[in-house]
Order: structure tokens, then C-alpha cells, then sequence
């Protein structure tokens, strides 16, 4: 068995699936920022956090979510106006810091206590506004912080925050899973689209050793490009705070769909025979199984067959 011809072929192969991974990742990430998938996940678990429906009303309106509401609306100047609660309806924001959240929350309590807009919220005030909340889930959980914080107003901040934090890892199963179905459909779609033939292009390296060494050498440049890539997690997850996110996502399309052109994708031939078709949809449905791994694997496991190719060169040069 040829060494250098099973190591270039799985370089080839590991780089396939690494760049479409991301290539699937930023196709997952501009579905969601079009249909807003996140904003609405969110608002949908803070609906179940706080399901006072009188303490979320003013959790709205407080400056720290409105002011969230207002840069998720990007200037939009027809749901600024409409302002509060109801804007944040229309322009949920994607994201809240769990610090933003305790904050708006303490405040939001105090004030529908108190209705004094000028209440600075310390421990008592804090206090008393939660113990005169209705009988609900978020009541209980309030009671639980205050229990933690010992009178300390600070420690009931964090308290709060990391509430909040660990509810949402709990609760944000709804969306997980949305985005795990949109990731096995547009890796189906991206390995038909590119004719990602796990079959065939591990074929093509195997059979032809110069496209195996140009395959590895993009493949290292991949493994020391930091703009590409940061740590095995795909870069435009960043795009989220960009002013203008679809554009960003779809300028990482680009230059992800430059990644490929070493590797021999295309529908240059048709399948002839009903058996070609087998094996190239079986090729294809093994590139999609490949695709669910995600760029973090693929990217870990190509840095460590880039490596072991690299040793090999040494050894030989040696």
C-alpha cells in the first residue's frame, strides 16, 4: 500500500469535508439571519423565563433591551418609532448579555413595586419587589437569587445573570434542533450542488499524485490561515455583529468557494448506468454524514494529518 497516496487522499478528503463544513455553516447562518431564527428562539424562551406577563412588559421597556431592540432594527426608522414592548416584538434582538438581562430584570421588578422611575434597585427594594411578584416560575427563581446573594446587591446581579445563562442552554433545544435539520439539508444540497463524491474524489487523489500534493499544500495554507479560520470554529460567526451581516456571510461564500477549486468537484460527467448512479448517490449521501461532523472536527483532524505529512517530509529529507 502506497503511504504518500493514503495520506494524500485522506489530506484531500478531511480538506472536502472542512471546507464545505464551513461552507454549510455560513449557509446556516444567513438561513438564520434571514428568517431571524435566533431573535425568535430568544423571545420565545424569554417568554417561558418570564412568564409574569406584567414583569415581562416592563422587562421590555427598560433602556438596556430597548436599546437592543434599536440596533437590531439597524436604523430602521418605521420600528424605532414604534418603541417598547411592541417594537421589540417586531425587532427582537438576537442576543441579550445575561448581565444586560439581570440588570433589566431587578429594575423591571422595582419599578412595578414602587412605580417610581427615579428607584435606584438595591438589595431590599430588590427584595421586596420579588416577594410581591404573583405566584409564578420566575417568582421562584428570583427568591432562589435573592437566597444566594446574602444581602449583597452585586452577588444578586450575577446570581440573576447566571440564571438566566443556564436556563437558556436548557431551553434553546428548540432552535438547536432547527438548525441541525437546515445543516443536514444544505449539506445534501452542497455535496448534489459541488457533485461532492466522497467515492470519487477520494479516487481522483488516490490515482493522481500531483493533484494529491496540491490538495496538501492548500490544505496547509488552510491550517495556517487565521482569517479563514480561528481555532477550528468558522470565522463568520462574527458577521452577527457586523452592520450589515448578510453581506459579510455572503463575502465568506466567496472566498469558501475559492477554498475548493483545488479539489476535483463539478458535474463535468454524468453517471451512464443506473449502477454509476448508485454509487454516486451513495457518494454523496457519506459526503452529507461527513458534513454533520462540523468544521471543528474536520479542521482538528486535518491539522493533524497536515502534521503527520509534514514529519514525513522531514524524515525523507533527513
Amino acid at each position: 500500500m502506497d503511504m504518500n497516496a493514503a495520506l494524500g487522499t485522506a489530506i484531500g478528503l478531511i480538506m472536502m469535508y472542512l471546507v464545505l463544513s464551513l461552507f454549510c455553516t455560513t449557509v446556516n447562518e444567513l438561513i438564520a439571519t434571514l428568517l431571524k431564527l435566533r431573535a425568535k428562539s430568544l423571545r420565545s424562551t424569554l417568554a417561558k423565563l418570564i412568564d409574569d406577563e406584567g414583569l415581562r412588559k416592563e422587562f421590555y421597556c427598560h433602556g438596556l433591551i430597548d436599546s437592543a431592540k434599536v440596533a437590531t432594527a439597524a436604523g430602521d426608522a418605521s420600528s424605532a418609532k414604534t418603541g417598547g414592548a411592541t417594537a421589540v416584538e417586531n425587532d427582537h434582538p438576537a442576543y441579550l448579555s445575561p448581565r444586560s438581562v439581570a440588570m433589566a430584570l431587578l429594575d423591571a421588578a422595582v419599578y412595578r413595586d414602587t412605580g417610581d422611575l427615579d428607584a435606584i434597585p438595591n438589595f431590599e427594594n430588590a427584595k421586596a419587589a420579588v416577594l410581591k411578584l404573583p405566584d409564578c416560575n420566575v417568582r421562584d427563581a428570583l427568591i432562589s437569587c435573592v437566597a444566594q446573594a446574602g444581602g449583597d446587591m452585586i452577588k444578586l446581579r450575577d446570581a440573576v445573570a447566571s440564571w438566566f445563562d443556564s436556563s437558556m442552554d436548557r431551553l434553546s433545544g428548540s432552535y438547536k434542533r432547527k438548525i441541525q435539520w437546515i445543516s443536514v439539508f444544505v449539506g445534501l444540497t452542497l455535496a448534489a450542488l459541488f457533485n461532492a463524491d466522497t467515492l470519487q474524489v477520494g479516487a481522483a487523489l488516490w490515482n493522481d499524485s500531483s493533484l494529491g500534493a496540491a490538495v496538501g499544500q492548500a490544505a496547509t495554507q488552510i491550517v495556517n490561515d487565521k482569517v479563514v479560520i480561528e481555532k477550528g470554529k468558522p470565522v463568520n460567526r462574527k458577521c452577527d455583529s457586523q452592520p450589515d451581516p448578510i453581506a459579510c456571510q455572503t463575502a465568506n461564500l466567496r472566498q469558501l468557494n475559492d477554498r475548493l477549486r483545488p479539489l476535483p468537484l463539478g458535474w463535468m460527467h454524468r453517471p451512464a448506468s443506473l449502477e454509476d448512479w448508485v454509487w454516486k448517490f451513495l457518494g454523496i449521501v457519506a459526503t452529507t454524514i461527513a458534513l454533520t461532523l462540523g468544521a471543528p472536527f474536520w479542521f482538528d483532524l486535518l491539522t493533524r494529518f497536515v502534521d503527520l505529512r509534514g514529519a514525513k517530509e522531514e524524515e525523507k529529507t533527513a
